[in-house]
């Protein structure tokens, strides 16, 4: 069974324990100033401290017909005491100051800080804007073009309310052909080999067509799909902005940039399909009279080299990836890492220092 789904089971049972002492070691990194220290150790050697922010869902999980776990969102509540810590404790500055610095070889001011939104969700507009312009804090959401003005939702969001659907509809799990057969046996072997549809099932197949080749995964979403059409279909949800919010938010002073047209992976892509896939979203944001960041968004952490160097022939010099380190690619791409955070990582303004500032104990991080 992968590491990563075992620690999907085992989480909730440890889970009230570990958060319980993550915050009080946060509590404790902060109110004895040990946060501060490690950033005066860091400007000691000249090394000036900021950082560029990523957020995705803002919402309430028990409102939502898609399931969330904790690093998928923030409540609106803990995003608020976010904005009340940045305006208190940093320097908020857009993206696009921060990309004119690099491109002109300054420093950025010292605890700089640029707030991102990733994925044009419904809420960045009814919850996030607001917020946002309580604090009077500049930030860049960032649209996977595809997907604005539409109903489709992404496809592992697919799958599980797929599950989901399904379940409710009294369906027991089904067994797939187009999955390996090692991953037949792994998904029998849950809940005692009964065959109902549960969650942990749904998310052990998601961690396995992460693995899979997209043409493999292909034949799977064939195979799903016909399964959920003998029910007419899963019901349409509207997850993500329209274009006239997309709109409003650009007439309220905040910018907008691409995260791809089809929140493909990078690496998953030929060269062919990312000129294709990047054209179409610079063409749908200019079709509906916005302007886009000039920095490009990724959902990945990871930009290979030869993706790196064929954005440097269209014109991009830096890219934003999630978590990972700045790397700078031979073509002079740089791609700039992101602190994603979450309910799960900074659900207090003590673990958010700790988080942004990766503080430490004994070599572990607390968030």
């Amino acid at each position: 069974m992968p590491k990563q789904y075992r620690q999907q089971i085992t989480r909730p049972f440890l889970e009230p324990l570990v958060v319980k002492f993550r915050k009080r070691i946060a509590q404790w990194a902060h109110e004895s100033g040990a946060t501060r220290k490690l950033l005066d150790a860091e400007r000691e050697k000249g090394t000036v401290p900021w950082k560029i922010v990523r957020y995705e869902r803002v919402l309430h999980p028990e409102t939502e017909p898609l399931p969330l776990i904790g690093r998928d969102y923030v409540t609106p509540e803990t995003l608020r005491e976010h904005c009340k810590y940045f305006a208190n404790e940093c320097t908020v500055v857009p993206v696009a100051e921060l990309i004119d610095r690099f491109k002109n070889g300054r420093v950025p001011q010292d605890r700089s800080v640029a707030l991102t939104f990733d994925g044009g969700w419904i809420e960045h507009f009814s919850a996030v804007a607001p917020i946002l312009e309580e604090f009077s804090l500049p930030a860049t959401f960032f649209l996977p073009t595809a997907f604005i003005g539409t109903s489709n939702i992404y496809w592992h969001d697919k799958i599980l309310y797929g599950f989901l659907f399904l379940r409710a509809k009294g369906e027991s799990f089904p067994l797939f052909n187009s999955l390996p057969e090692h991953a037949q046996r792994e998904l029998l072997a849950i809940s005692g080999g009964s065959n109902e549809i549960s969650l942990e099932r749904a998310l052990l197949i998601l961690d396995l067509l992460r693995l899979l080749p997209p043409q493999e995964r292909l034949r799977f979403f064939i195979e799903f799909g016909e399964l959920l059409e003998r029910h007419e279909g899963l019901p349409i949800i509207r997850a993500h902005l329209s274009w006239e919010e997309a709109q409003e938010l650009s007439r309220r002073g905040f910018e907008l940039g691409s995260l791809t047209h089809s929140h493909r992976l990078l690496s998953e892509s030929s060269l062919t399909e990312l000129t294709a896939d990047l054209k179409f979203s610079f063409e749908s944001l200019r079709a509906n009279g916005l302007t886009s960041s000039t920095a490009l968004a990724i959902p990945e952490s990871v930009l290979p080299l030869e993706a790196a160097e064929h954005l440097e022939t269209l014109g991009f010099r830096f890219v934003l990836g999630v978590e990972g380190r700045i790397a700078i690619a031979p073509s002079g791409v740089r791609r700039i890492p992101r602190v994603s955070l979450s309910q799960e990582n900074a659900a207090t303004q003590h673990l958010l220092d700790c988080r942004l500032w990766n503080y430490q104990l004994f070599g572990y991080r607390i968030a």
